[in-house]
């Protein structure tokens, strides 16, 4: 008879698995059902994402929301973690939350912290994260840029289906970034673009290569022209989320598929203007010689 071997999990969703998500959403639904009726909703509100808790409000509501946290969090296999912590407050409430979560081995800070792959915290903080980050994207670039000299359909295909990701999200979760973009827009020119065509590009060419294939480009986006029309989509698209967040509904009854739908339609017909009207602006370009022959 044929031996098998098992790997038994006793706790907690296994990393991988496609249903993880759905799993981990209904064992610790009873828990943000306890935590929404242990504190006044109006001054204290919830979201989740996975295990990644977060609360907003008044200090002594969100106070009122830890405690209970830290005792039943436990009973349901969630064990907070003090030090991975953050309290983001204004400044002139920086005092007073120290002295409200004393002892309870939080961070409190009034600048803010990474969140989710985005950033929460004042103006400066949030340009000071991005400006962080982009010497890393810059260097990512570079790099793909060595691979394109030798194999670019590879270092293509990488960038557009991978890569420029890194940077599309932080794109849609933080508005007025776009002149912070410029390094990596400079190294998408002047290093990657060269290194898949094998020389320069002029002006009217960078801005041929920004339009879908089906119009003639390459896909390859300018991150300064693209930063603050990705966070309108992204916040036109979610509104209808971040309301019952807000709301605190704890279903999704209020979710207006319809309404996210036509808002997600809009959004592309706003982009296929812009495409539209960019090819218009190339034929117009008195120093696009052949291009203009290849898109009309």
């Amino acid at each position: 008879k044929e031996k098998t071997d098992y790997l038994g999990s006793h706790e907690g969703c296994t990393q991988g698995d496609v249903a993880a998500m759905a799993f981990y959403a209904l064992g610790v639904k009873p828990l943000i059902t306890e935590l929404s009726s242990s504190v006044n909703p109006s001054a204290c509100k919830q979201i989740w994402y996975a295990d990644d808790s977060t609360a907003a409000g008044k200090l002594i509501e969100i106070k009122k929301w830890w405690d209970f946290l830290c005792v039943r969090g436990p009973q349901y296999g969630y064990q907070p973690k003090p030090s991975k912590t953050v309290l983001i407050v204004k400044e002139d409430c920086l005092q007073i939350a120290k002295q409200v979560f004393k002892g309870c081995g939080i961070q409190v800070t009034s600048r803010g912290e990474r969140h989710l792959g985005a950033v929460l915290g004042t103006e400066e903080f949030r340009k000071s994260y991005v400006e962080d980050n982009v010497p890393n994207w810059v260097r990512d670039v570079e790099q793909l840029a060595d691979i394109g000299k030798d194999d670019p359909q590879a270092a293509y295909s990488a960038f557009t289906k991978a890569l420029c990701h890194r940077w599309t999200f932080v794109q849609r979760t933080i508005p007025g970034i776009s002149d912070l973009l410029t390094p990596l827009e400079t190294a998408i020119r002047q290093s990657f673009l060269p290194a898949i065509i094998g020389r320069q590009v002029s002006d009217c060419e960078r801005d041929l290569f920004t339009l879908p294939v089906r119009l003639g480009g390459l896909g390859i986006s300018n991150p300064i022209e693209s930063s603050e029309f990705e966070f309108q989509a992204s916040e036109k698209i979610t509104d209808n989320l971040k309301k019952l967040i807000i709301n605190q509904q704890s279903t999704l009854d209020g979710y207006q598929t319809e309404t996210v739908a036509k808002m997600t339609s809009d959004c592309l017909k706003d982009k296929e203007v812009r495409m539209l009207r960019k090819i218009t602006e190339i034929v117009a370009d008195p120093s696009g010689g052949r291009l203009k022959r290849s898109i009309t």
